[in-house]
C-alpha cells in the first residue's frame, strides 16, 4: 500500500481522483464538508473519510498525509490542510478556487511542506491514463438530461445537486 493520499472534494473531479488513487494502490482518505458522500466515497475506493463542517476531524489529521489533491473551487482553511501534511508533504491544487489562496508561511517552513499546481499531461501521458482507466474500469458517475432540459440541468448543477457530472443527451 502506498503512503496516505488525500482527495479534498468528492465531486465532479474528486470522485474520479478517489478512484485513480485507489486503483494505484494508495491508502485514500476522502475529505468533504459533510458525511453525505461518505458511503459513495468508500465505494469508489476511499478507506477513510473526513467531514470538515462543524467537526475537528481535519485538525485531528494533522501530520497524516504525504500528498493532498485539492479538487475544490471554494475558499478553504488552507492552513489546516497544510497542517494535515507530513514533513515534506505536498498540497496539489487542481481545482480553481474563486478567491486568492491565502495561508501562513509558518506551516510550510516548519515541515518543508509545499503547495503545487497540477499540469495536464502530454499526449503520451493521456494515452497511458486512458488505457489505465479502461483496464481498471474507472468511470465517471453521471446524470443525464435531455438537451431540451438544459436549463433544468444547469439549475440542478448550480444548486449543488449534481452527482457528479451532468451530461446533456439528444
Amino acid at each position: 500500500m502506498h503512503a496516505p493520499r488525500t482527495c479534498v472534494g468528492v465531486g465532479a473531479l474528486g470522485h474520479l481522483a478517489v478512484q485513480y488513487l485507489a486503483k494505484w494502490g494508495c491508502d485514500v482518505t476522502a475529505v468533504s464538508s459533510s458525511r453525505d458522500k461518505e458511503d459513495q466515497a468508500r465505494e469508489l475506493g476511499a478507506r477513510h473519510f473526513i467531514a470538515t463542517r462543524g467537526t475537528e476531524e481535519l485538525r485531528k489529521a494533522a501530520g497524516s498525509f504525504d500528498f493532498i489533491f485539492c479538487t475544490m473551487s471554494g475558499d478553504l482553511p488552507w492552513d489546516e490542510y497544510i497542517a494535515a501534511l507530513r514533513p515534506q508533504g505536498r498540497l496539489c491544487i487542481i481545482g480553481v478556487p474563486e478567491k486568492p489562496v491565502t495561508f501562513g508561511a509558518f506551516g510550510l517552513n516548519g515541515g518543508e511542506r509545499a503547495i503545487v499546481g497540477g499540469q495536464t499531461g502530454s499526449v503520451t501521458d493521456t494515452t497511458e491514463m486512458l488505457a489505465f482507466t479502461a483496464r481498471l474500469g474507472i468511470k465517471p458517475i453521471i446524470e443525464t438530461f435531455l438537451m431540451a432540459e438544459a436549463d433544468r440541468a444547469l439549475q440542478h448543477t448550480r444548486l449543488g445537486k449534481a452527482r457528479f457530472r451532468v451530461v446533456l443527451v439528444a
